[in-house]
C-alpha cells in the first residue's frame, strides 16, 4: 500500500474531473465542465482545450484518439451524446443518437485499437439518481463501427467505466 504521504496532487481550478487518462509520457488528461479537457503534463503545466461548441459541454468520459482530437460523452442535464473535440478546441457532433433515439445523458466513451467507439449510458431515469437502485437496469452499450452504432447491450444496471 503507498502511504498519503507520497502522493503528489495535480491540477488546479478543474471542474468535475471525472475521467483521468494516463500516457506512457506521463502526461494526464482529464475531462474538466469548464466544457472541455484539461492536459496537465508531468511537471504540472496545464492547458484546457475548452471546446467552441453552441452545447454546453459537460464532459464526463473522454477517449484520446491517436491523432490528438478527443471524443467527449456528453452528461447534459436532459440530453446527451458525444462530441468531437479538436487540438483547435473545434467541436461537433460524433454521435447524438442510437437506433433512431436521441442519446439520454451519456456517462463515457472508449476508441478500441480497431477504430471502433464504445459508449455507456447509465440510465434513461431522470434525475440520474434514480437509476442507481436495485432493479433499475435501464442502462447500455452503443458500439459504433463501419456499420454505424447500435446497441449491443441493454438493460444494464447503472452501466458505467
Amino acid at each position: 500500500m503507498v502511504s498519503l504521504d507520497r502522493i503528489d496532487f495535480l491540477g488546479q481550478g478543474l471542474r468535475r474531473p471525472e475521467c483521468v487518462l494516463a500516457t506512457a509520457m506521463g502526461n494526464l488528461y482529464v475531462s474538466d465542465w469548464a466544457g472541455g479537457i484539461t492536459g496537465i503534463r508531468p511537471n504540472g503545466d496545464q492547458r484546457s482545450l475548452l471546446a467552441d461548441s453552441a452545447t454546453e459541454l459537460k464532459p464526463n468520459g473522454v477517449a484520446l484518439r491517436p491523432d490528438g482530437s478527443f471524443l467527449i460523452a456528453h452528461l447534459g442535464d436532459d440530453d446527451g451524446g458525444v462530441f468531437h473535440l479538436l487540438p483547435s478546441g473545434v467541436s461537433r457532433p460524433y454521435l447524438l443518437e442510437v437506433e433512431g433515439t436521441p442519446l439520454p445523458p451519456t456517462n463515457y466513451v472508449m476508441e478500441d485499437e480497431q477504430g471502433r467507439v464504445w459508449i455507456t449510458v447509465s440510465t434513461h431515469a431522470a434525475p440520474r439518481h434514480l437509476g442507481y437502485r436495485p432493479g433499475a437496469g435501464d442502462g447500455f452499450i452503443v458500439l459504433s463501427d463501419s456499420r454505424g452504432a447500435r446497441i449491443v447491450a441493454d438493460g444494464l444496471g447503472y452501466t458505467n467505466e
